[in-house]
């Protein structure tokens, strides 16, 4: 039990290490740019318009002609990774959340799937101790057919996390809402973007 719940605690704190390290090497998830005279550039994103290759450095745009690039090698902009791996003797798939651009992480989930009723509630009564001993009172709790019960605890000023289980399945979440709201706009401003460049290049196919 002691192991299993070192482990809980040390996912619900992952976001502090991954934000640090996503922060630290940022760089790496963005596009890449090499030039014939050797220079790489690293931009957020990169289009084409004709026969010019533009990109977004630091919030501003730059073109570079296609004839002075060697080669373009694109960043990987997966937003949802996922493992598995057990906690509490439990099976659980853990998905990890990060915002489009910035790579931060946004929210965590793990997902147990628990059959027999009386397993499942002792189990439910484990995490909810778990989450009563490291975030103290929960401030909510709610109850649906279609998302089934909920209990929410504060974490931080931007954090919640939340206990929800549905049927045979149960999830322990964590947000931060700053880091979602980050990803909101950063998806806002993409699909812009995308929809500008569709304009531009299928204009002429009308």
């Amino acid at each position: 039990m002691h192991s299993g719940r070192f482990q809980l605690y040390a996912l619900l704190l992952l976001s502090t290490f991954l934000l640090i390290s996503i922060a630290v090497d940022k760089n790496a998830a963005a596009d890449t740019i090499f030039l014939k005279n050797g220079r790489a550039i690293e931009c957020a994103r990169i289009w084409e318009e004709g026969d010019i290759v533009k990109a977004k450095i630091h919030g501003a745009v730059v073109g570079y002609p296609k004839d002075s690039i060697e080669r373009i090698v694109k960043a990987d902009k997966k937003s949802l990774y996922y493992y598995r791996d057990e906690i509490l003797g439990q099976h659980c798939k853990i998905i990890l959340y990060f915002t489009s651009q910035s790579r931060l992480l946004s929210k965590i989930e793990v997902q147990f799937s628990i059959q027999g009723s009386q397993e499942k509630e002792q189990f439910l009564r484990d995490l909810k101790k778990i989450l009563h001993d490291r975030y103290g009172k929960s401030f909510q709790t709610s109850s649906s057919l279609k998302n089934g019960k909920s209990t929410y605890w504060r974490s931080g000023k931007d954090g919640m996390v939340e206990l929800n289980t549905v049927f045979s399945v149960t999830k322990v979440i964590y947000k931060d809402f700053e880091y979602i709201r980050i990803g909101n706009l950063e998806a806002m401003e993409t699909e812009g973007a995308d929809r500008e460049d569709y304009m531009k290049s299928d204009s002429s196919k009308f």
